[in-house]
């Protein structure tokens, strides 16, 4: 779909519209998980009875994870005792939870054993007892009616690549038991490809057998951050720089990678949009290319100074918005524009004068057209026009009104506005250059200017609007 708007400038240059949509391919909804530890069983479930203004965590998660069992070092896996006994009505109790409000309940093994991460044991289980392990677990789930495993077995040591070639066996093993139910299989990980057990590295063995990664930096990751390593390209611990490892390493979906958020905190790493728990959601939502899942240790959410901490009202909606989030926005009457869209300029969909076809405010833009623009369809002023500008020696500036897409307005998904600049000296010909420097810019609120230093004084001037799945960087 495509229109062009042409007009004259001081006889000399001229200004073009061209509008493009790029549909993408359906991605899933984002994932926002906590975990109940063994020791705040009777917390959290007060948390997940608590109104938080007008959401409460049944709006806000998708899942969580019971981190009540523990391997044995031939592949045996028993609940612990650690802090004191964990009754079948407690875990009844958080299953029945779950079913009844859409929530996945997933169990959760880990190897944390007298305060210590014993890797040692998890190795005896998964590398030297993988079938037993495996046939394990699968029953416990089984046995509890939960809809899956959540792998939480670390290690503060230098990664072994016989331990890591163990562990895939071991995730290739349970996958194949899982899938064959339905259920789910996430994996918690190191944040640095460098340290500990398992890692970034590891996550290109898992390619296939996930449904989700979590990436356990927590208070280190922020989209501020500026650490960087020996031999690894940016700053590792933001969020973005995250995501965009895991889908271009280990060619995960980005809805598969979660981001840690550290529950007992309220404030962390500075930087970026701030340092409130509400700016780091903001920033795992906009920030990245595409919003990112989230993983929050844990359900306590025990942090809790300032206004907007975890157990704020705003905190929530922002979790429930992502929670609800969808990849492709809803369009069903398949006329190439969102359905809310649609009810936000028309009042629903197939409205009259609110179809794809149909200019109601006159302005020669068709509502297909202002819904890829970022313009409003019912305001004839509204346009996506180009102002063009001789300065100097031959040099033109250009410019237009830009529109940045909402994230979580159900209008767009995951889709971003792109804008080109072009230019060429004879429209006969019609072959266009891009002006160096304003190819793909990503859209912001406000307008966007480039200077082109370009001789002659016949050239044609045009500016492409497009919306597509953001690259990843």
């Amino acid at each position: 779909m495509q229109r062009h708007a042409l007009r004259k400038l001081n006889g000399l240059q001229g200004g073009w519209l061209l509008l493009g949509l790029l549909l993408t391919p359906s991605l899933k909804a984002r994932e926002v998980m906590s975990w109940v530890p063994p020791y705040a069983i009777e917390d959290c479930r007060t948390i997940l009875e608590n109104r938080f203004g007008d959401y409460s965590p049944s709006n806000g998660l998708t899942r969580i994870g019971l981190q009540f069992w523990i391997p044995t070092p031939s592949g045996g896996v028993v609940r612990t005792t650690e802090y004191g006994d964990i009754s079948e009505a407690d875990i009844t109790w958080f299953q029945n939870w779950g079913a009844a409000h859409g929530i996945e309940v997933l169990l959760c093994v880990y190897n944390n054993v007298g305060a210590v991460w014993d890797w040692n044991l998890a190795v005896s289980a998964f590398g030297n007892h993988p079938s037993a392990f495996v046939s394990n677990l699968v029953a416990a789930m089984q046995h509890h009616a939960l809809d899956g495993i959540d792998i939480d077995l670390e290690g503060l040591v230098a990664p072994s690549p016989n331990d890591r070639l163990a562990f895939k066996r071991f995730l290739e093993q349970l996958s194949a038991e899982l899938k064959s139910r339905g259920k789910l299989l996430t994996v918690n990980s190191f944040h640095s490809p460098l340290y500990n057990a398992p890692n970034l590295s590891w996550w290109s063995d898992w390619t296939g057998l996930v449904n989700n990664v979590h990436s356990m930096g927590y208070d280190d990751l922020y989209e501020g951050s500026t650490v960087t390593l020996p031999g690894v390209n940016g700053y590792l611990f933001r969020y973005s720089w995250q995501q965009a490892y895991g889908v271009r390493e280990a060619g995960l979906a980005p809805e598969m990678i979660s981001m840690g958020l550290p529950g007992w905190l309220a404030s962390w790493g500075s930087g970026g949009q701030g340092a409130n728990v509400l700016n780091h959601i903001r920033e795992c939502i906009s920030d990245c290319a595409v919003p990112a899942s989230i993983c929050i240790w844990d359900l306590q959410l025990s942090g809790t100074s300032g206004a907007t901490n975890w157990r704020s009202a705003q905190v929530w909606e922002a979790l429930a918005s992502l929670a609800r989030y969808e990849s492709v926005p809803a369009d069903q009457d398949r006329d190439g524009m969102a359905d809310a869209w649609e009810t936000k300029r028309f009042g629903g969909a197939s409205q009259t004068n609110g179809g794809p076809l149909d200019d109601p405010d006159g302005d020669l833009c068709l509502n297909r057209e202002e819904y890829v623009a970022g313009t409003d369809p019912t305001n004839k002023s509204s346009l996506l026009l180009l102002s063009i500008q001789r300065h100097g020696q031959g040099a033109v500036v250009v410019g237009h009104p830009a529109h940045r897409v909402a994230v979580l307005d159900g209008c767009y998904g995951d889709l971003k506005r792109y804008y080109r600049f072009e230019h060429c000296s004879d429209l006969s010909a019609d072959v266009w250059q891009p002006v160096p420097g304003a190819s793909n810019v990503i859209a912001i609120d406000g307008p966007i200017y480039y200077t082109n230093a370009v001789s002659g004084t016949g050239d044609f001037y045009r500016v492409r609007v497009g919306l597509r799945q953001a690259t990843l960087r």
